[in-house]
């Protein structure tokens, strides 16, 4: 099924390099809101303008259950073995500065990651409990893309805009992680701070402007490529290919004056099971499902805050998460 959504892929993008935008005569741009990003029902930059945007996400999550640890997420635990986990809280800090550019019709951008992540693991079933934290930071995985407006907005129909980006290994892999034995049990000394693979992303934005308000759809495939990654520290892995996911957002963004609006999204994230070696890895498919509010806050023409936080509605989404975006344009 991937090679025929990725072929999919590959005739829009032909398209959208051979046709110009259709728009009808005399159909006016609608006016963007100030600070939010395409993803989210935002315009794309103008021509020649440039976006530097200084980033932090928090993520905390928890788990009460053994855990075969087999997933390519990195808000989770990542690694192929056998390493159970009892009771644990896990926080993330991933600070990123992205970097966007405007084109007629089209917006680049590229994004670099930092990561640092803490865990605390409790075995509630010991007297006392054992408690054990381990921390770890470093480069995560570099990232870019573009966005292609399709179709202009007119009538009943949308604006339509096509997204394709790619996903380096850059990040530190889940493979050979340094572990240490304490009380009888293997843990963890080093995190992963990327999935190890690169992965290829496409799909399509659309959005409806009904004033006060903007109303979009985001959907969005992710490929992962395989990777044969033979033996490390010690441990076989083989051939491993990540599960391939599909995700939706669907919201609105309502502009309460000129320079603040909020907004609403429901995001759900569905990822295929593994294969390592031919095999399907039991239990590393996800159904992640938040819900997420935010504000945005023009300070200025050239200055903005957005703030959105969310909450996970299913075990496989993080419990609470947070992202303060501050964009800051330049003219050229």
């Amino acid at each position: 099924m991937r090679y025929k959504l990725l072929s999919l892929l590959l005739i829009i993008l032909v398209y959208a390099s051979i046709f110009p935008p259709y728009v009808l005569a005399q159909q006016e741009e609608r006016k963007p809101v100030p600070g939010v990003s395409v993803e989210k029902g935002g315009a794309l930059l103008p021509t020649g303008r440039f976006v530097l945007e200084p980033a932090f996400q928090y993520a905390h999550n928890s788990s009460k259950q053994l855990v075969s640890i087999s997933g390519f997420s990195i808000f989770n635990a990542i690694l192929i073995g056998r390493i159970d986990l009892k009771e644990i809280e896990r926080d993330i800090y991933i600070p990123s500065i992205t970097a966007r550019l405007g084109f007629k019709d089209m917006e680049l951008n590229v994004k670099v990651p930092w990561m640092y992540r803490k865990d605390k693991e409790t075995n509630p079933a010991t007297e006392p409990p054992t408690v054990y934290s381990a921390d770890d930071s470093g480069l995560g995985d570099i990232e870019g893309g573009f966005y292609y407006k399709l179709v202009n907005e007119h009538g009943a129909v949308p604006d339509i805009i096509l997204s394709l980006g790619v996903k380096s290994d850059t990040g530190r892999d889940p493979y050979g992680l340094q572990t240490e034995t304490v009380g009888g049990q293997l843990r963890y000394k080093e995190f992963p701070t990327g999935t190890g693979h690169w992965g290829y992303s496409g799909g399509l934005i659309f959005v409806k402007t009904t004033d006060p308000a903007i109303v979009f759809l985001n959907l969005t495939y992710f490929y992962n490529d395989s990777r044969d990654i033979g033996t490390e520290n010690g441990t076989f892995y083989g051939k491993v290919d990540p599960g391939d996911s599909f995700e939706y957002n669907i919201g609105t963004v309502v502009a309460l004056n000129e320079k603040f609006s909020i907004n609403f999204t429901l995001n759900q994230r569905i990822t295929g099971k593994t294969v390592q070696n031919g095999s399907e890895i039991a239990d590393s498919d996800l159904n992640a499902i938040s819900l997420n509010l935010g504000g945005t806050y023009a300070i200025s023409k050239w200055f903005s805050i957005d703030v959105t936080a969310g909450i996970g509605l299913t075990s496989d989404a993080n419990d609470v998460t947070l992202m303060i975006r501050v964009p800051i344009n330049f003219e050229f």
